[in-house]
């Protein structure tokens, strides 16, 4: 072997260490900014089925049923406002995780992700989960919240109000009744057309 192809070898085999120990230094630094655990701008009314909100002992279910949103599961179903399943998909999709506030902490109830005051969303497509996350409290910064995916410790803070979006009391999401609909009463004679 020359000389040369020994300072090639040795320059390879240093750069080689060069980039293991910055590698190491990349992953174990604490200070890089994280990806956020979830996309949420991928939610929509085409992709999932299933809309899953709770709140302490308060439960909401939303089941797409054809073009239209059901409240509730089984027989005891409702009408779901389009208005409000619009604005609730809206929320989602223009939601904007804004930084990391922990990456883990112990002290969730100052975030308001503790079991009492968070409100747990899971969306979903048939088996798949498509974004499962606890809703805290609002900050101090108009329209932005706490947010933490299910399964994940850090906190993040959120633009979009998910808080307003995210009600789970089933009388927000209930259609209103339909007006000025008139229909016949069961067993009144039908009069056929042309005829006074």
């Amino acid at each position: 072997m020359s000389r040369r192809t020994v300072y090639i070898l040795a320059g390879i085999f240093a750069a080689m260490v060069a980039l293991v120990a910055l590698s190491r230094y990349i992953v174990a630094r604490p200070n890089l900014p994280m990806r956020p655990p979830i996309d949420l701008a991928t939610v929509s009314q085409q992709t999932v089925d299933r809309v899953a909100v709770q709140e302490g002992q308060q439960r909401l279910v939303l089941v797409k049923a054809g073009l239209t949103w059901r409240i509730g599961e089984g027989s005891q179903t409702a009408t779901a406002s389009p208005a409000q399943v619009e604005a609730f998909f809206t929320a989602l999709k223009a939601a904007s995780f804004e930084r990391l506030v922990a990456r883990e902490t112990k002290d969730l109830a100052a975030y308001g992700l503790d079991a009492a005051k968070a409100r747990t969303v899971i969306v979903s497509s048939g088996e798949t989960t498509r974004a499962a996350f606890l809703v805290g409290s609002p900050t101090e910064e108009p329209g932005a919240g706490y947010l933490q995916a299910l399964g994940d410790k850090a906190v993040w803070v959120v633009t979009g109000d998910l808080r307003t979006a995210t009600d789970p009391n089933p009388a927000v999401w209930r259609a209103p009744p339909s007006s000025g609909a008139t229909s016949t009463p069961p067993g009144a004679p039908v009069q056929p057309p042309g005829r006074p």
